[in-house]
């Protein structure tokens, strides 16, 4: 703005800025209100469930489901047909219709009418949905949990956008996100910012443990500085458990009756005439050895992989002279392919240990024969995450309770590489494991054991982030591009595809659902996709708009029970009239035609015997391109409307979702569902996983990096605004859940990691960081024992649930 010369001139420049502010202000304060009154009007739409069947199976009208669409399509070449359904009921909660209306079909289908592969029953992501919960979250994080008009100070939004406050549990978005995706998606939401909070808690614990330098490898008051902040990471994670051992501490309203019929459900593998004598008998000579056996399996597993990382560091890479830790420091980029390729090898290693220890806790499970279905996943799901804790921190243990502490006595002085020591009588000699232990000094192997958190602490959080968040972003669009261009060759065009089409399947696509390599080979498996309709009348009297409640009165999601302190409270808990127009339902007598459904004013796509378009044929692949882009948000004029948040009338008014299906292209909506129905499945437990090991995983390490917490906190606050967006667009939406399974797992997963903390942190004290082990005799040998014990112990606790209502 140039020299100010003058104080008025000053006091003007502020009081325009002042006003060019507060007119964005206001003008930011009514789109969101706007957002927040729109999101309760497209949070009470009526969800849908798409199904296929095979072709040759004729299916009548579901008793209690509307027909939107009904296609037939090959898959593969193989004939289906896929019908898009919705209840005819609206006074229930949405997850609540869904949840009925997964019932009823599993009751009138016959199990023979479903497809032996490919996509078969999952319900969809509604344009409505996905924008009223978007809409809802912004509301929230903004300050408008549950009234438009009124907002929360802008020092306390910040505060609630940062989650060091976080979102009241009666929120707008909590509760619409429980009525809608089901209360384990609302749980794992909520959860994973509660956990997001707690860490702030911890901040400035270990900030103050960074500034005064606390190091563990040096006596005096840095050993007892480090041995205080041990102690404090330990209560902080108490508090943790005991404050999430309630499930009213993270959602506040419970699960409808619905979900609590089915948190009693029985399990079908239950055996009535299995005594607890046998039972016990069983687990005790048959579990606890297989158990025991596979954790030695993982065990070994381990320290074969941590052997061949000390190899290719170490002796390889020459970094007992060069004074580094990776192989990078002398082989440059052939040492990068080495260390890549061995982080490969564990993953694939572990994803077949991972399906082995699914087998095995199915089978642990029925041996304990529990009565409700509940308990039975519960033993799963547990002795899974056992698996999953024993892979993140089983290296570490290796490295801290046998490569870094000093079990014999050194004969050169203590700073000095012993290179005399003699290997010859151990396995792999020189390039053991052990012959490095003996050859480099304490403070030197200790020194290895920090560096080694470096990697997971400052860079695998936001690897996993743009892992899980923007590389499937990029790989559908991938995906796409390669369907809609051609290359001249076709050799070049096949191998460009399998490999995008690979990448695809490994962050996109369910290979279980979209073929698998069949897909890599073939392509998109979806394929003539023909409309079957019926002489449906549909009145041609223009939409009326929908009636919208006064702005002072709220009103309350289909089936929800006005409660004191709701944010849907109102004078009457009648839900808001509709209007309902007159649509005759044909009969199943009635014969229905197929016919072929092309696009107006498009080329019809060329299809080949393979279900592919034609590659040489730029025409077809113009048309595909258009297809899809009409299929984005169900497709066509009714559908763009709808994505933008409801399907406008001639008078201007929105579209009323009674007859939503009657505005949008069936054709369009068929494409958008087959598109969702082969992503990856959101899975709310999978998802609270990492909040499981990122609480872990800081118990254990942050007194050892106390800065690991600054990455891992900004991590978490980059995961929480990539959660929703992952679940509606990445993911293909799951049915709904109750709570009580996840709530379990997640307060039985905290106590038993508060447990095994206590001890790890133990054993640092007394064997890692201990300078005189070697003199304690038979004291080295009883000290990693009972610290195993400690561990072994906190591993069964695993299994005994703790956490209540």
């Amino acid at each position: 703005f140039g020299p100010f010369t003058e104080s008025s001139s000053a006091h003007a420049m502020i009081a325009d800025a002042s006003d060019v502010l507060r007119s964005a202000e206001d003008s930011v304060s009514k789109r969101i209100k706007s957002a927040f009154a729109e999101s309760r009007h497209l949070l009470e739409h009526r969800p849908a469930i798409a199904l296929v069947t095979r072709e040759g199976r004729a299916l009548t009208n579901l008793d209690g489901l509307e027909t939107c669409a009904d296609v037939t399509f090959n898959y593969y070449s193989s004939p289906r047909r896929l019908r898009i359904v919705r209840s005819q009921e609206d006074s229930m909660l949405p997850s609540t219709q869904i949840l009925n209306m997964h019932t009823r079909i599993e009751a009138q289908i016959d199990p023979d009418d479903w497809p032996e592969s490919g996509p078969t029953f999952w319900a969809l992501h509604g344009p409505e949905a996905v924008r009223g919960l978007l809409a809802a979250e912004m509301s929230a994080l903004t300050g408008r949990l549950s009234d438009p008009n009124s907002k929360l100070p802008l020092w306390r939004r910040l505060l609630v956008f940062l989650r060091i406050l976080r979102q009241p549990r009666g929120s707008l978005f909590l509760t619409a996100m429980q009525h809608n995706y089901g209360p384990q998606a609302a749980y794992q939401l909520a959860r994973t910012n509660q956990f997001t909070q707690r860490l702030w808690f911890l901040l400035p614990w270990c900030l103050l443990a960074f500034i005064l330098g606390v190091d563990p490898s040096e006596g005096g008051h840095k050993r007892v500085q480090w041995e205080i902040l041990k102690v404090g990471v330990v209560l902080w994670g108490i508090f943790v458990a005991v404050q999430g051992r309630n499930r009213s501490s993270t959602l506040r309203y419970p699960d409808p009756a619905q979900f609590l019929r089915e948190e009693q459900a029985r399990n079908p593998t239950y055996n009535a005439k299995c005594s607890r004598k046998v039972v016990w008998t069983r687990l005790s000579f048959m579990a606890f050895p297989a158990l025991l056996l596979f954790v030695v399996l993982v065990v070994a597993i381990l320290f074969a992989i941590t052997q061949l990382i000390v190899y290719l560091a170490y002796v390889w890479g020459d970094c007992v002279n060069l004074d580094c830790n990776d192989p990078q420091e002398k082989h440059g980029f052939l040492g990068w392919l080495a260390e890549v390729g061995t982080d490969i090898l564990m993953a694939i290693v572990f994803e077949l240990c991972f399906a082995l220890a699914q087998i095995l806790a199915v089978w642990v499970a029925q041996l304990r024969n529990s009565y409700y279905l509940r308990d039975f996943h519960f033993s799963i799901e547990m002795l899974t995450v056992m698996l999953a804790v024993i892979e993140r921190i089983g290296t570490f243990g290796i490295i801290a309770f046998m490569f870094v502490p000093q079990w014999e006595e050194r004969a050169v002085d203590e700073d000095i590489v012993d290179t005399e020591v003699d290997c010859s009588g151990l396995f792999l000699e020189d390039s053991s494991m052990w012959c490095l232990q003996l050859r480099l000094p304490l403070s030197r192997r200790r020194k290895i054991f920090q560096r080694a958190f470096k990697g997971p602490f400052v860079v695998a959080p936001f690897i996993g982030i743009i892992i899980k968040a923007l590389v499937p972003l990029v790989a559908r669009c991938l995906d796409r591009v390669a369907r809609r261009i051609y290359c001249c060759c076709w050799l070049c065009d096949r191998i460009a595809d399998g490999f995008v089409h690979l990448i695809a399947l490994i962050f996109y696509y369910d290979g279980g659902v979209i073929g698998g390599i069949k897909y890599v080979a073939m392509g998109w498996p979806f394929s003539d996709i023909c409309v079957v309709t019926n002489q449906v009348e549909v009145p041609e009297a223009p939409l009326e708009p929908a009636v919208e409640p006064p702005p002072t009165q709220q009103t309350l999601l289909p089936g929800e029970v006005a409660m004191e302190g709701s944010p849907f409270d109102r004078a009457s808990s009648e839900p808001s009239p509709r209007k309902e127009e007159p649509v005759r339902v044909p009969s199943p007598a009635e014969p229905a035609s197929e016919i072929r459904a092309e696009p107006a004013a498009e080329p019809p796509a060329m299809i080949g015997e393979s279900g592919e378009i034609a590659a040489n044929d730029p025409a077809s692949h113009e048309a595909k391109a258009k297809e899809e882009e009409a299929s984005e948000g169900y497709g066509g004029a009714a559908g763009k409307a709808v994505s933008e948040g409801g399907a406008q009338a001639d008078a201007g008014g929105p579209v009323p979702f009674d007859r939503f299906c009657s505005q949008v292209d069936p054709l369009a909506m068929a494409t958008s569902a087959l598109n969702q129905g082969v992503r990856k499945m959101f899975e709310p437990m999978g998802e609270l996983l990492e909040v499981k090991l990122s609480f872990l995983w800081i118990l254990f390490f942050v007194p050892i990096m106390p800065f690991g917490i600054f990455p891992t906190l900004l991590a978490r606050l980059l995961e929480v605004q990539t959660d929703l967006g992952k679940m509606l667009v990445n993911r293909r939406r799951a049915f709904p859940e109750p709570s009580d399974l996840i709530h379990l797992t997640q307060s039985t997963f905290n106590r038993a990691a508060v447990c095994g903390a206590v001890g790890w942190h133990i054993g640092l004290s007394l064997i890692t960081y201990n300078d005189n082990l070697w003199q304690w005799g038979v004291g080295k040998v009883l000290a990693p024992v009972g610290v195993g014990l400690w561990l072994m112990f906190s591993c069964v606790l695993l299994l005994l649930r703790f956490g209540k209502e």
